[in-house]
């Protein structure tokens, strides 16, 4: 994400954005307001690892290629 962010800025000619973490106890205050925080809540383990998807099926089949970070945030 911090990666994607600062690529983003970069290309619009932004100051590179600070980035925090959310810590749970943050969550459950937001979450007071707002119920789609406990959302983020129940799925916050995804964010402690990386998430990797195989993409060979589809890159086979349809011959598709992976686009670079860089050339999807231009579009």
């Amino acid at each position: 994400m911090r990666e994607a962010a600062a690529a983003l800025a970069e290309l619009h000619g932004a100051p590179e954005p600070r980035l925090e973490s959310l810590t749970e106890r943050d969550m459950t205050l937001l979450s007071l307001n707002e119920p789609l925080w406990r959302e983020f809540i129940e799925t916050s383990y995804l964010s402690d690892r990386p998430f990797r998807v195989n993409d060979s099926d589809i890159r086979d089949t349809f011959g598709l290629k992976p686009s670079t970070l860089r050339e999807a945030l231009r579009v």
